[in-house]
C-alpha cells in the first residue's frame, strides 16, 4: 500500500483512535511483506497510549522491495491474538477493523480457510478496502463471514468523509445476537419469512423482516425479541392486532402489493447476501438462481439481472416551414410589459403565459400556476 491508500489508511487509523472510549482496549497490527503487532498486549486507551499509536501509524509505509501483503498472516496473528484475551467485562466484545488495499499474495480462498479455521469464538471482523482496484468481492465475503461488514474507499473521492460514516456505523454496536419470533396462541404463525436472527443491531440502524401469516384466521401475534446488551440479555415482547388497518393506503389491496414486494426485495437481497458467504459451489448456485427467479418475477433489477430500455421507433415527420404545424402539436407564449423598470430604466418584461396544445392534451403555464387539461395542478 503506498501513496494515496496509503493517507488514506492513515486517515482512518486517526478517525479510529480519536473515536476510541476511556473503556476500549486496543492493539495494532502492521503489515506488508511481513506483519508485527504495536504491544504484546491489549492497552488501555489514556493521552500516552493514543499519542504513540498515533506516532505508530503516521510511521507505517510499504515495503516496496516486497510489493503485496500479507493479509493472512496479519489476520490469523490479530485472531490468535483475540483468542488468547480475556476480557474485563462480559458484556464486551471482541472485534477486527481489516484495513487493506485489497490485494493479497495469499489466495483469497486460503486466507477465508485459514481465518474460518481460527476463527472459533466468533471474533466479528470488519474490512474497509481502499483503491479503485481492491479485490472488493474476497473483501466482503471475508467481513459476511465473520459477521462484519465491508466498505470500499476509492481513490478520487472525500475518504475522510466515508471513513468516518464507516466508523461511526461499526462503533454505534447496541445490541447482539438478537433474535426474533413471531407468536401465536401455541408457536410461531408466520411463513416463508426473512431472516430472522442478527448478529448485531447498530445504534440508528433499522431491522426489516417479511413474511406471510401461516392461516389466515389469525387475529393477534406476540413478538419476541431476544439479545445481548451492555446491560445482560434482553427480552422485549409486543403484542399486534394484525386485523387493524393502515389508515394512509386507500385500499387493502394495496397494502397486500406493498409488503409482498418488500417481503421480495428483503428477500432477495439476502440470498445475495448469503451466495457471497457460502462456498460450496452448487449451495451458491441455488441461491443466485433463486435470487434470479424472484427478481424476475416481480421485476427488480440486481446484480443477477439487466434493465433492458428499448427506443421507441423513429418516425419520418417530414419537413415543416417555419410557424408550420409538426406532429400536430402547437406551442404559444407571450410576454407582458409592467410599469415598472429595470435599474437602465427599461420596461421591465415578464413571462405572461405558455399554452402547449396537442391532439390529446392542452397545458397552460402561467406565472402563478399551471393547468393540464383545465385542472389545476398544485
Amino acid at each position: 500500500m503506498y501513496g494515496v491508500k496509503i493517507q488514506q489508511q492513515r486517515d482512518a487509523m486517526e478517525k479510529i483512535l480519536q473515536d476510541l472510549n476511556e473503556e476500549d482496549r486496543f492493539n495494532i497490527i502492521e503489515f506488508s511483506s511481513n506483519s508485527k503487532l504495536w504491544q504484546k498486549s491489549l492497552v488501555s486507551v489514556n493521552s500516552n497510549t493514543i499519542q504513540n499509536a498515533r506516532e505508530f501509524s503516521q510511521k507505517m509505509k510499504a515495503d516496496l522491495y516486497h510489493p503485496g501483503n500479507s493479509n493472512d498472516d496479519a489476520l490469523v496473528k490479530g485472531i490468535q491474538f483475540l483468542n488468547e484475551v480475556e476480557l474485563l467485562d462480559s458484556q464486551r466484545i471482541k472485534l477486527i477493523v481489516f484495513l487493506t488495499d485489497g490485494r493479497a499474495e495469499t489466495a483469497s480462498n486460503t486466507i477465508q480457510k485459514n481465518v474460518k479455521t481460527y476463527n472459533t469464538k466468533g471474533i466479528t471482523v470488519f474490512s474497509l478496502a481502499f483503491g479503485n482496484n481492491a479485490d472488493y468481492t474476497f473483501i466482503k465475503k471475508l467481513a459476511v463471514q465473520n459477521k462484519g461488514i465491508a466498505r470500499r474507499i476509492f481513490e478520487d473521492s472525500d475518504s475522510s468523509l466515508q471513513i468516518k460514516g464507516f466508523y461511526d456505523e461499526i462503533s454505534s454496536a447496541t445490541l447482539q445476537n438478537l433474535t426474533f419470533k413471531y407468536l401465536g396462541k401455541d408457536d410461531e404463525v408466520v411463513e416463508n419469512v426473512t431472516r430472522l436472527n442478527f448478529d448485531t443491531f447498530f445504534d440508528g440502524k433499522e431491522l426489516i423482516i417479511a413474511g406471510k401469516m401461516s392461516y389466515d384466521d389469525v387475529n393477534e401475534v406476540d413478538l419476541v425479541v431476544t439479545g445481548d446488551g451492555s446491560d445482560g440479555h434482553i427480552e422485549l415482547s409486543l403484542d399486534s392486532d394484525v386485523n387493524k388497518g393502515v389508515p394512509e393506503l386507500p385500499k387493502p389491496e394495496d397494502f397486500h402489493k406493498i409488503t409482498e414486494r418488500i417481503w421480495a426485495y428483503i428477500t432477495i437481497k439476502q440470498l445475495l447476501e448469503f451466495a457471497i458467504e457460502v462456498d460450496n459451489a452448487d449451495e451458491k448456485k441455488q441461491l443466485n438462481q433463486k435470487a434470479f427467479n424472484l427478481s424476475l418475477q416481480y421485476k427488480f433489477v440486481t446484480p443477477l439481472t439487466s434493465m433492458v430500455v428499448t427506443k421507441p421507433d423513429e418516425k419520418d415527420v417530414g419537413s415543416f416551414e417555419e410557424n408550420e404545424d409538426a406532429l400536430r402539436v402547437t406551442i404559444n407564449a407571450g410576454n407582458v410589459e409592467s410599469t415598472a423598470r429595470n435599474e437602465h430604466g427599461d420596461l421591465k418584461t415578464f413571462f405572461g403565459e405558455l399554452v402547449l396544445r396537442a391532439p390529446s392534451v392542452e397545458i397552460v403555464v402561467k406565472p402563478s400556476s399551471i393547468y393540464f387539461k383545465g385542472a389545476a395542478l398544485s
